[in-house]
């Protein structure tokens, strides 16, 4: 059951991966994959996952073009990921389709908009529409909490607060609160709020600054003005946030 349950996952990161790299889900579900480089269709042998790739010695078949390794880490650690969580749910006796359902579209949603974010520091507003939803299912699924408007709206100040200081601290010139936080950050910080609460929310904003923190040094880009990846980092704290604290 393991074997099949990591090559389910190996078959999802496939078209996770696909996803984001067409932009979006309806450009995904026709046509075939296409070298980024010669754009010349890449043969089915060469899709197979983890084999193809060594059987092409990780370049294209065409143009021979050095292929990412981050394909191979990406499919590697996502399938490992969705076995896991298959096995918990195994472990634990949970069959019920109402908590498996929602769990695992957040585990693939949640992945999907990392990845994404990695990439590019950003998402597309109907990616992160859809992850809201499924993470508010998964949120019902497991029972629900209690729904904490007061905690929401004092989330929202704080970050106004926050935002307003580093506005006026900076020259006229570059005052722009765009840079410190996009509106996916904001979007995100309120789901959590206002389903966990606005001091859990508070220690996965913390949580989620200095793993981004963390990765700017480790990338070697840590600089003034920076943006950081803090969505990526976020949506992991958010989701472990959900299901343990």
């Amino acid at each position: 059951m393991l074997v099949l349950w990591f090559l389910s996952g190996v078959i999802l990161s496939e078209y996770i991966q696909l996803i984001s790299d067409r932009g979006s889900f309806l450009n995904s579900l026709w046509g075939r994959s296409k070298c980024d480089e010669c754009q010349k269709e890449i043969p089915w042998v060469s899709l197979i996952p983890f084999i193809g790739r060594f059987l092409n010695g990780g370049r294209c078949v065409y143009c021979n073009k050095k292929i990412s390794l981050k394909y191979f880490w990406f499919e590697l650690l996502f399938s490992l990921g969705w076995a896991g969580i298959l096995y918990g749910f195994w472990y634990l006796g949970v069959t019920s389709f109402w908590i498996l359902a929602p769990t695992l579209l957040l585990y693939c949603a949640t992945i999907l908009l990392m990845y994404e974010d990695y990439k590019n520091y950003s998402v597309p507003v109907t990616w992160l529409i859809s992850w809201l939803c499924f993470y508010a299912l998964s949120w019902w699924s497991i029972g629900g909490r209690k729904m904490y408007l007061s905690d929401t709206l004092l989330m929202l100040g704080v970050l106004a607060l926050s935002l307003l200081i580093v506005y006026f601290k900076r020259p006229k010139k570059n005052r722009s609160i765009s840079s410190l936080f996009g509106t996916a950050d904001i979007l995100v910080l309120v789901q959590f709020a206002l389903l966990l609460g606005f001091q859990k929310t508070t220690w996965v904003l913390v949580f989620s600054m200095i793993g981004a923190f963390f990765f700017l040094l480790w990338q070697k880009r840590l600089e003034v003005g920076q943006r950081l990846p803090l969505l990526t980092v976020m949506l992991l704290w958010g989701v472990i946030a959900l299901w343990f604290l």
